[in-house]
């Protein structure tokens, strides 16, 4: 595999063999963890997701995590559940949380009220509020960008897949004003498809926007034009740089690209392999330089 590649990929998935479409049980997906963390694929995992009702049963030796909260009682009664869960687990094993995640509310408050609602997750390194299609996307970005201790989710897959125009704006929102965020559900494949009439996106697709968005400050048309492209011809990977068609970064855009987009959901590793070495990628490599 070339540098550029490796280096978007590196550390890119947090597993989450718990969840559909695999919906693993917690004991199997723990071996399965265990497996890819001994297997040469190892470097492109993170974390492991784990629902926070389960944290408590949770393997120790599993680790890093992400905690997956409660989604569908009451936001408020939800999030004290999902506190004293994290809070018992540091408490029990003396680890921490790399992080947690859990829905925006969908009511009227302010994003700001939200945010001091959330003071009891603490023992989370990292907290990633996750929006929905009715969000208002600039409020909530200004609101993230004046309080470091929040980022953002968006689900890119499923019944609630964001539109190109959506996702486009998401991840412009996070670009502008320097904001972190994840991405979950649909980036099963590396490049953005059509699986009858619906588009779906790719991981690399993603990635590589965002690199491409950033380099030379190209931004949006950029960002576009490579989150849609459809023909995995169009991308390349060298050593120093990678392409989408005429469009090129460097590896630095690539680092500054992963600073944002740290990582994606995926209950599988096998399937993104399998995918990165049918296009000749995960062996190899080929490009420009």
């Amino acid at each position: 595999m070339t540098e550029s590649l490796r280096q978007l990929l590196d550390g890119v998935i947090d597993y989450a063999g718990m969840f559909p479409p695999a919906a693993l049980s917690r004991e199997s997906a723990e071996r399965e963890y265990h497996a890819i963390k001994a297997s040469p694929e190892s470097w492109l995992v993170r974390r492991f997701a784990v629902p926070a009702t389960a944290l408590a049963e949770l393997d120790p030796s599993v680790y890093p995590v992400t905690v997956i909260g409660r989604a569908g009682g009451a936001w408020d009664d939800d999030r004290v559940a999902d506190a004293e869960d994290l809070n018992r687990y540091v408490s029990a094993t003396g680890m921490t949380v790399s992080a947690y995640e859990c829905p925006l509310p969908r009511d009227d408050r302010s994003f700001r009220t939200t945010f001091a609602q959330m003071d009891g997750f603490s023992a989370a390194a990292e907290v990633f509020l996750e929006v929905h299609s009715a969000t208002a996307l600039e409020e909530f970005f200004d609101a993230l960008a004046e309080d470091d201790r929040y980022a953002a989710k968006l689900r890119t897959g499923g019944a609630s897949a964001p539109s190109p125009e959506f996702l486009a704006t998401f991840l412009m929102h996070a670009i502008d004003l320097e904001v972190p965020v994840k991405l979950t559900a649909g980036l099963h494949h590396p490049i953005t498809h059509f699986r009858s009439t619906q588009l779906e996106y790719g991981f690399v697709s993603v990635l590589g926007a965002v690199a491409l968005a950033l380099a030379e400050e190209r931004g949006r048309p950029a960002l576009t034009t490579a989150l849609t492209e459809t023909d995995a011809s169009q991308w390349s990977f060298g050593e120093n740089t990678f392409w989408c068609g005429s469009l090129g970064g460097s590896l630095e855009d690539i680092e500054d690209a992963r600073a944002l987009l740290g990582t994606f959901g995926s209950c599988s590793v096998a399937e993104p392999v399998a995918d990165l070495t049918a296009l000749g990628w995960w062996d190899q490599g080929f490009g420009h330089d």
